[in-house]
């Protein structure tokens, strides 16, 4: 059981716990706070391939590409009015990886 509500939830009891990740949660779920992440990729031909991100509305993205994950270049930045974007790139070699973040 959670004894008396010391050391792991800093004197909180889990009900207030719950509560605080319930809100945080729907404050996510209300489009008030979202990181930036890919929601698809889909290798279209001709050596394609269209990524779906969604994140913060009116903030652009800037993606990234890298193809040893050590290394990464900037491969531009898109705007994002709606709060989702797509992007396509052409893909040359055996792999490459994408990070996509909102400054």
């Amino acid at each position: 059981m959670y004894g008396n509500n010391s050391g792991v939830y800093g004197g909180n009891s889990p009900a207030n716990v719950a509560g605080e990740i319930g809100a945080i949660y729907s404050a996510g779920s209300a489009g008030l706070v979202r990181a930036p992440e890919f929601t698809g990729m889909t290798a279209i031909g001709n050596g394609q391939v269209r990524l779906n991100l969604r994140g913060l509305t009116g903030k652009n993205f800037l993606l990234y590409t890298s193809t040893d994950l050590l290394n990464w270049s900037l491969l531009g930045a898109i705007p994002n009015p709606a709060g989702a974007a797509q992007f396509l790139d052409s893909v040359n070699g055996p792999q490459k990886f994408y990070r996509v973040v909102q400054p």
